[in-house]
């Protein structure tokens, strides 16, 4: 999880996990470098990641917060992108860049 015009990692991002086919509703917070590890879930193809930035700090919109967002620069009042699980499996690269409220 990093911040869209600096690049640097945001610390305390929430980020939810969820899928509709598994029943899984799943989350963690990011570490101060902007990774988050999401253990046990069960295999699926429509699990939805959203971030949620409310208490983000360590980029450079700490004074104003950030949008928060779902993965694939999608809306998280719309239909998130779906993300597929794989048990055993390691998914690398659902993040997302937030920008800073306007």
């Amino acid at each position: 999880m990093t911040d869209a015009g600096t690049q640097q990692g945001l610390f305390n991002v929430w980020v939810h996990v969820n899928s509709a086919s598994t029943g899984v509703d799943a989350g963690n917070q990011t570490a101060a470098d902007g990774s988050y590890t999401v253990t046990g879930l069960a295999a699926g193809t429509d699990y939805q990641v959203c971030f949620y930035a409310d208490g983000a700090t360590g980029g450079s919109s700490d004074a104003t917060g950030y949008v928060n967002q779902c993965y694939d620069n999608q809306l998280d009042w719309g239909t998130p992108t779906p993300v597929t699980v794989t048990v055993g499996a390691t998914r690398a690269g659902t993040n997302a860049a937030l920008v800073g409220n306007p």
